[in-house]
């Protein structure tokens, strides 16, 4: 056991729960708050989702309330240490530019920014709204934000008892683990438990494939506890996974990313293209909807080492097969295991579909990595990371040297914090470790797209996650366009073995 979090010290809200905050915010704004999706004149699919989607948005509402409350109690708050160690403002992509969202060169990320940034404004309009008695509606859009972003990035779920013992100072927890945020694996609750944990909310994070320690709660001390599965030596991290997710989910719920990470992917919404080839009512449609496999082709994406799923591939062989390969290999239950390509499979049936899936799916990387290029290179995109990594290495080394004012720092990014620093009693300290007005002005972060800080900061992530997908792409366009390789290396080898004087090209051909 690493570190025990008391459960009567977390931050929680239970689902449904009465407004325990009767003098801060009215009881229809705890019950509905005003700005929630309206589901009118959508599908039944949709309105459920925006049911779930409502649900958790009303939670981290209440739960970014019940923090704000707490710290408009200064110190007279028993959570006053746990507030104050908390950042001033987070980095979250909602506070990005239009033209640093750009830079990530992904749609539908900068999309969900401008939404959470969206969600913002209506939060702070609906606190704003409340009759003046109520104290939420003195709350500046500045702290509104903090709180949202607070429980966005340093949040967990978990099952809420449906019915806590009203006589304890604190509803009793179930016991078992306790899923981060943002993880999604295991079994759903209909309604999940925002908390946020003191102390427990700072590890780091680090992919659960590479060994990071496991949060869970102990029925039998009634607390939060964070427990190793290996040992640690003294100067170890210990760290948390947040989830298994992509750079894009980490960039817009916790303001970083991960560069070359294990959980990255990349969707391929090209290969949706390939299911408006199908004829309607045929029985290839039916087959291929009986197995499932038009899942595999809408939510198409590849792994970190540009691999895709061996449905998508299943998938596309049967989508792409002549009729007469269809046939003779009985179906889409023929097309499940992959077939011989290049010139070694040219008289197999099926290989020709396999050509054709890897051909597709080839092509669907080539459409993702021109909508990633914005006239950039890969190879450029790399040394314009490297550039701007050495830069700012060498800006958060001289800022080092300041002395930060409490009320003026206080940033959590892509990786180190700036916070208060205590005073050095050390005499010689001097000069050496002082730096000028200009340069303390380009240390600390104000949120503005000018700062030379926040802006390198925003470059090296954005240029992380283009050359990480980048990277990605690159290697699935390499391993499945193996045709024109297989057909330049069988074409040489045939070339060399005694066609004397022969059309090298219509030989091949």
């Amino acid at each position: 056991m690493l570190v025990r979090c008391p459960a009567h010290l977390a931050f929680a809200v239970p689902p449904d729960s009465a407004n325990p905050l009767p003098d801060f915010v009215p009881d229809e704004q705890w019950r509905s708050p005003s700005f929630l999706a309206s589901s009118d004149d959508k599908s039944e699919k949709d309105k459920t989702q925006d049911v779930d989607l409502n649900a958790r948005t009303a939670q981290e509402f209440r739960l970014a309330l019940v923090l704000l409350h707490e710290k408009s109690l200064g110190v007279s708050s028993p959570w006053a240490p746990y507030l104050n160690h908390l950042p001033v403002r987070y980095d979250l992509l909602s506070s990005w530019s239009d033209n640093e969202l750009d830079a990530l060169r992904d749609c539908d990320l900068a999309e969900k920014a401008r939404a959470q940034r969206e969600e913002n404004i209506s939060a702070f309009e609906c606190v704003a709204a409340c009759p003046e008695n109520f104290s939420c509606s003195k709350l500046t859009y500045d702290e509104i934000t903090w709180g949202l972003d607070t429980v966005r990035s340093r949040s967990f779920l978990g099952e809420y008892p449906e019915t806590p013992d009203a006589n304890t100072p604190h509803p009793k927890y179930p016991s078992g683990n306790l899923k981060g945020d943002a993880d999604t694996s295991g079994p759903k609750t209909k309604t999940p438990a925002t908390f946020v944990l003191p102390l427990l909310d700072a590890f780091n994070h680090l992919s659960h494939r590479r060994g990071a320690t496991k949060l869970v709660f102990e029925k039998a001390s009634n607390s939060f506890s964070l427990k190793a599965e290996s040992c640690y030596h003294l100067g170890d991290e210990a760290t948390i996974s947040y989830g298994t997710r992509t750079n894009a989910e980490l960039l817009l719920r916790f303001g970083f990313c991960v560069f070359e990470s294990i959980d990255e992917t990349v969707s391929l919404p090209g290969c949706m293209d390939e299911l408006e080839w199908l004829m309607p009512g045929s029985a290839r449609e039916r087959d291929l909807y009986q197995e499932g496999l038009h899942h595999a082709v809408r939510d198409a994406k590849l792994d970190c080492v540009g691999r895709a799923n061996a449905n998508l591939l299943w998938a596309l062989r049967v989508l792409l097969a002549s009729d007469e390969d269809y046939d003779a290999v009985g179906g889409a239950k023929g097309f499940r295991v992959a077939f011989p390509s290049g010139l070694d499979g040219r008289d197999v049936k099926g290989s020709g579909a396999q050509l054709a899936a890897e051909a597709s799916l080839a092509l669907a990387c080539a459409r993702e990595f021109d909508n990633l290029g914005g006239g950039t290179s890969l190879a450029e995109d790399e040394t314009q990371l490297e550039a701007a990594s050495v830069v700012l290495r060498e800006v958060e080394s001289e800022c080092a040297l300041c002395q930060f004012d409490e009320n003026a720092a206080g940033y959590e990014g892509a990786g180190d914090s700036y916070g208060p620093t205590d005073q050095p009693t050390d005499t010689n300290y001097g000069d050496q470790n002082s730096c000028d007005p200009d340069l303390f002005t380009k240390c600390v972060d104000s949120g503005d797209e000018g700062d030379d800080l926040n802006y390198l900061r925003r470059l090296v992530m954005a240029l992380e996650f283009r050359v990480g997908r980048k990277r990605i792409l690159a290697a699935a366009m390499s391993r499945y366009s193996p045709l024109k390789e297989a057909l330049t290396r069988s074409g040489q080898e045939l070339y060399a073995s005694g066609m004397e004087g022969g059309d090298y090209d219509e030989k091949v051909g």
